[in-house]
Order: structure tokens, then sequence, then C-alpha cells
């Protein structure tokens, strides 16, 4: 059931967080969009080269390794690196922002966040990267774009 976000694609949701993610899939699932999780980085990874997600999100803070490492190797794996990675994470220091763009972060999505704003910047994204990724291919995105959106909002897990 697609809400007035219309975009519906599948989103891999890679976050040491049970409770936080467990309610970031329902916020996504109420919009119509297929959600795939993982606690762990190194299961964040095999699920991404199974289930080839249109976005991934992808926390900090992950079991083996952390989320930063995986996405480098998300981003040198032919059969992911065409997928657009979001860093979702509660780390909101200008460092931490530039290590999600050294590490090829199409987007930064700092906790704890509206879920108005997450639900737009995915919807964005998707609108933006998908397509282009499908038709470029293993190439993918190398380079994240400019002025990619970031958000600092309250999260209210009653919305």
């Amino acid at each position: 059931m697609a809400g007035p976000y219309e975009v519906k694609a599948a989103i891999s949701v890679i976050d040491d967080n049970e409770a936080m993610q467990e309610w970031v899939r329902d916020i996504l699932e109420s919009q119509g969009y297929r959600v795939y999780q993982t606690t762990r980085a190194l299961d964040g990874i095999a699920l991404v080269k199974t289930v080839r997600p249109d976005l991934i999100l992808m926390g900090f803070e992950l079991p083996e390794p952390n989320g930063l490492p995986a996405v480098k190797v998300l981003k040198s794996d032919r059969a992911a690196s065409d997928i657009p990675v979001a860093a979702f994470t509660s780390f909101d220091a200008e460092a931490d922002r530039e290590a999600a763009r050294q590490a090829v972060c199409v987007a930064y999505i700092a906790k704890p966040f509206h879920v108005d704003a997450v639900l737009e910047t995915v919807a964005a994204l998707l609108r933006q990267l998908a397509p282009l990724t499908r038709k470029t291919g293993s190439s993918g995105y190398r380079h994240p774009l400019p002025g990619t959106p970031s958000l600092r909002a309250r999260a209210d897990p009653h919305e």
C-alpha cells in the first residue's frame, strides 16, 4: 500500500539498533517499500548481493566490520557497486560526514530524525539515483552527489 511517496523500491536497512531498525522498517513498509534488514555488516553485504536493493541505509556502528569498511567492500564489488548507500547513523560530526563522503555515501541521515524527513530523503534519492544506477551497471556511483541530502530532526516513534 503506497502512501504519498509513490516510489516503490527495495531498501536494505543495515543497522545495529534492532528497535530503530524495526521502526524504520515499519515506516518504509507503510509507504509501499520492500525492506530487507540485518544488524551485522557481513550479513548485510551478503544480503545486498542476494537481494540487489535499490538503496542501502547503512549504520556506522556495526559488528564485523563497522559500516564504513562495509560500504567500501560493497563499492569494490561488481555485484553491488552500483547500489547507492546512504549513511544512517547517530554520529553527526563533520569528520563523520567526511568519512561517509570518502566511503562514497550519497546521503547522510543523522539520528535522531523526523519520519517525514526520512521518507522525503529516501524518495528523493530513489528518484535521482535508482534509474541512473540501473543504467550505468556495475560502474555505479564513484563520487557522492554535490549537496547530498542530510537530515537532523527529532525522531518520534508515535507518528
